[in-house]
């Protein structure tokens, strides 16, 4: 009895150590109107937390019709 004991809590103890972490994807709306290119990249980085690198002699003269929808980020 004891030894089934100490096998069921060592097994157990195998089992939460090799487990991956837990993680939660995170939904985020984006709703960027249709403006300049240059303009439309800053918002959509700030919203999402990220940096956009680019040439502004490459999307100074480009303008976007927009972007709506969801995205999904994994965090750990």
């Amino acid at each position: 009895m004891r030894l089934s004991i100490a096998v069921a809590v060592c097994l157990s103890i195998v089992g939460v150590a090799a487990a991956d972490p837990a993680s939660a994807a995170i939904k985020k709306f984006t709703n960027i109107p249709a403006e300049d290119l240059g303009s439309a990249l800053q918002e959509l980085a700030h919203e999402h937390d990220f940096q956009v690198v680019y040439l502004s002699e490459g999307v100074d003269k480009l303008r976007t019709s927009g972007a709506v929808g969801i995205s999904r980020r994994r965090r750990h």
